[in-house]
């Protein structure tokens, strides 16, 4: 995983591609579904996490979580799509990187490294 910054108004954010998609079982799907909320709103990214179907074991519910905003409030909600069902399928959905590139910067604006280093 990388991250780079060419100016302050700007972020960018790289990672490697999965070559197979997780395992997750029947039994953790929730959880994953948890986690990958979890991660989206904490690093302000939106997360495409496909997942296996191969039952009896493996269920799919591959998943797409991005966020939107309540300017308003000054908060960022997620809003997940995923596969319903047992099923194979196809996923898809538009999200707004300039949204999710802003709220990354207002969310790490205070960082100082320097402090904890």
């Amino acid at each position: 995983m990388e991250w780079s910054s060419d100016d302050s108004s700007k972020f960018t954010y790289s990672a490697e591609r999965r070559k197979s998609p997780p395992l997750i079982i029947k039994e953790g799907t929730v959880p994953w579904q948890q986690y990958l909320t979890v991660r989206s709103l904490e690093n302000r990214l939106p997360i495409i996490a496909p997942n296996v179907y191969a039952p009896p074991y493996f269920m799919g519910h591959s998943s797409i979580v991005s966020l939107k905003e309540d300017s308003l409030r000054k908060i960022a909600h997620p809003k997940m799509v995923s596969l319903t069902g047992p099923r194979e399928g196809v996923l898809v959905d538009d999200f707004d990187l300039d949204l999710h590139n802003r709220l990354r910067r207002a969310r790490f604006a205070d960082r100082r490294p320097e402090t904890y280093s």
